[in-house]
């Protein structure tokens, strides 16, 4: 086995990676006894009061006004209960991926971490960052990695065009943001890349999957290293209740959503819709659990993103 690479104390790469991801400061709440966003990301007020005057979404969205979701959050704004400079003799996992392993739009007890730690009675250490791509999610896992006795990382993240952009913002600090590829050529990406190049090269599907193979690649390295186990998903073993018929999903005061599936008893959909219910949830974590007694590693082969229409359990359509 090779070594693992360690960052001398005080480096700039040491200080690169461990930048803040941010949100924002609109949704959040911070007092003495807690620290969380009321809202994050397309689980905002407008996507959530357009959905409940349609109608079509009232019987599974209104419990949650009653029930507000609170995203409670560490001081580096991830979604544990653990602080990263904390000292914690036991061994921890560790998820990783974008909004769908923060739990955007869902109860923290539902989020597919979550019902992973159940199962394995290990803690699991949440590092998903809402909005953003695999490469934040080295930059995630570069931040614990040597400070826990990390057992097993899992990581589940689609085939998006998303990179990372630093800025200087809150605070007067720097902050890593999430840059999404689909929004078009506009804010970060006019600081990084001319027009020309940002819509022949940059959004291009061979770009895409590139950047996303190698940062899998640099992340599996890391874990190799350390002989600590890494499993990785990332298609959906569910079909989504709902489609687009109004606007884009990243235009939050006109996007409006149509259901085409029937919604499973017992299921709760998530607040902004967009995101994976609690049934949902469940079906990712199933796979984890599935898959990590059986192998040390596993990762899932890219798939054609646009061959054809995806349903992947052949779910019946309304």
């Amino acid at each position: 086995m090779f070594d693992k690479t360690i960052f001398p104390t005080g480096s700039l790469l040491h200080r690169f990676i461990n930048y803040d991801y941010w949100y924002g400061e609109e949704y959040l709440v911070e007092n003495d006894n807690e620290r969380y966003f009321e809202w994050n990301g397309t689980d905002n007020p407008d996507y959530f009061k357009n959905a409940i005057d349609d109608g079509e979404w009232l019987k599974e969205l209104n419990h949650y006004k009653d029930n507000p979701i609170k995203y409670h959050v560490n001081k580096n704004y991830f979604r544990t209960p653990f602080e990263l400079d904390d000292t914690y003799d036991g061994e921890v996992d560790i998820a990783l991926g974008c909004s769908m392993t923060f739990g955007t739009g869902m109860y923290n007890e539902y989020v597919w971490p979550s019902v992973v730690e159940k199962e394995t009675k290990v803690p699991i250490i949440n590092l998903g960052s809402a909005g953003s791509g695999v490469d934040q999610a080295y930059i995630n896992l570069q931040k614990v990695i040597d400070k826990f006795k990390v057992r097993k990382v899992f990581h589940y993240s689609q085939i998006f065009g998303r990179t990372y952009s630093l800025r200087f913002t809150y605070k007067q600090k720097n902050y890593f943001e999430g840059l999404l590829y689909n929004t078009g050529y506009r804010d970060h990406a006019k600081d990084m890349w001319k027009e020309k190049y940002f819509h022949d090269v940059i959004i291009s599907e061979e770009n895409i999957l590139f950047e996303h193979k190698r940062a899998i690649d640099a992340i599996m390295g890391l874990c190799l290293s350390r002989d600590i186990g890494y499993y990785y998903f990332n298609t959906e073993n569910w079909h989504p209740y709902f489609m687009v018929k109004e606007g884009r999903w990243g235009n939050k005061d006109k996007c409006r959503f149509s259901k085409v599936v029937d919604v499973e008893e017992g299921d709760i959909v998530a607040r902004d819709i967009l995101h994976p219910s609690k049934h949902q949830h469940e079906a990712i974590a199933s796979r984890f659990i599935e898959v990590m007694n059986k192998r040390d590693r596993y990762i899932e082969p890219f798939y054609n993103r646009w061959k054809g229409h995806y349903n992947p359990i052949d779910a019946k359509l309304l």
